[in-house]
């Protein structure tokens, strides 16, 4: 069996290498340059003191590095961990067992790594591979992604592909083309570039979408802008919501200020504290509104819950509606209709009709008993029938 023996190339000095059996010391100011075409070979490790660079292809056992920044101008392949201080540029592809950087980590081509972590930045021009990620400061990975977790303290920027565990950013987090991902926590802001698949997204502040989006959850402190139809379970908003599109969901919609959906909505519960416009809304559950609501085609749910002094432009049809006091409303379609005082209405056909005092409406068709309050006054005579017309939903 061959001796273990080490190469030292000193400061401010050149060498050419090939294959080191053993260890590497490359001191500061140094420049390590292939014997050939091969690139140089490390069975060891690879130790750096200070600034150096690597012009040739670098395989090794391990890197290691005090101080300063290391450049390697073609690749750096690393079976075991890759420790550096201070800094790292790597122009090609950088492939290595762990990746652990206290400042700025940059690499021109590919990085495949099951660990990474990174204190200060991290830039990826090339396809990122990685079972966990965490970096400091920000990243930028603009290519194609394949990732475990990651977690970033400032802005992370990402391209295509797929992350299968978390995504947490502090700060903010852009996704530049179309990514399938799990869960998203991010404590500012979201902005999606292309179309994206996911399990669940928090943001406490704005979330923006260019392109179709599916997700099962949606929270967000701020606002939400799909430009594109969305596809999901719920969304849970504290100021406003704005689709383009259409709006499918499978659970409820909850948004304390203005929600304007440009296609047709169809979910199971619709709570607004503020005003609600899509060209039609079906929904299987209960739909309250705080302000007023607009549709083109109208808006159907088992149960419509309209607040003071609210208006609604478009039919309203469900089993169940209330109007609160001062209410503004065009046609409704119910089984029991409750209204209360100074209300207005356009054409109502319902099984039971209650009217608050000081009430209008233009006409009255019921198939089963109706109230009215003082100061009532109706266009039509109202009428009992022995059939309702159909609803326009």
């Amino acid at each position: 069996m061959m001796p273990m023996t080490s190469e030292r190339v000193e400061r401010g000095s050149q060498r050419r290498l090939g294959l080191v059996e053993g260890d590497l010391d490359v001191e500061d100011g140094a420049v390590v340059r292939s014997a050939d075409e091969s690139g140089v070979k490390v069975t060891g490790i690879a130790k750096f003191e200070g600034d150096a660079e690597v012009d040739c292809d670098l395989e090794c056992g391990s890197v290691d590095s005090e101080d300063g920044l290391i450049r390697v101008n073609r690749s750096l392949r690393s079976t075991g961990k890759v420790e550096v201080e201070d800094a790292i540029y790597v122009k090609n592809d950088l492939k290595a067992g762990e990746l652990d950087v206290g400042g700025r980590a940059s690499v021109g081509g590919m990085l495949a790594s099951p660990e990474v972590r990174v204190g200060g930045s991290l830039d990826v021009a090339g396809l990122f591979k990685s079972d966990s990620v965490k970096v400091g400061g920000t990243v930028s990975a603009p290519g194609a992604v394949a990732l475990g977790d990651m977690d970033v303290g400032g802005k992370a920027q990402i391209g295509s592909g797929k992350v299968r565990g978390e995504i947490k950013v502090g700060g903010m987090l852009v996704l530049d083309s179309d990514l399938e991902y799990r869960s998203v926590k991010v404590g500012g802001l979201v902005d999606i570039r292309g179309r994206s698949r996911g399990k669940s997204i928090k943001v406490g502040g704005r979330l923006t979408a260019m392109g179709a989006m599916e997700c099962a959850e949606i929270k967000a402190g701020g606002e939400v802008k799909i430009d594109g139809d969305f596809t999901g379970g719920s969304i849970q908003v504290g100021g406003r919501v704005e689709v383009t599109g259409r709006l499918t969901l499978t659970d409820s919609l909850q948004v304390g200020g203005k929600v304007e959906i440009g296609g047709e909505m169809a979910g199971k519960d619709l709570e607004v504290g503020g005003t609600f416009k899509a060209t039609k809304a079906i929904l299987s559950g209960r739909a309250a509104m705080g302000r007023s609501v607009e549709t083109r085609s109208g808006l159907k749910a088992a149960t419509i819950k309209l607040g003071k002094g609210g208006k609604a432009l478009g039919p309203l049809v469900g089993e169940e509606v209330d109007l609160e006091k001062g209410t503004t409303v065009e046609d409704v379609y119910a089984k029991v209709l409750r209204v209360e005082k100074a209300s207005k209405l356009g054409r109502i056909f319902a099984e039971t009709v209650e009217l608050g005092d000081g009430c209008s409406a233009r006409e009255i068709q019921y198939t089963g008993e109706l109230r009215m309050g003082k100061a009532t006054r109706v266009e039509q005579a109202p009428r009992k029938v022995d059939a309702l017309p159909d609803p326009p939903l």
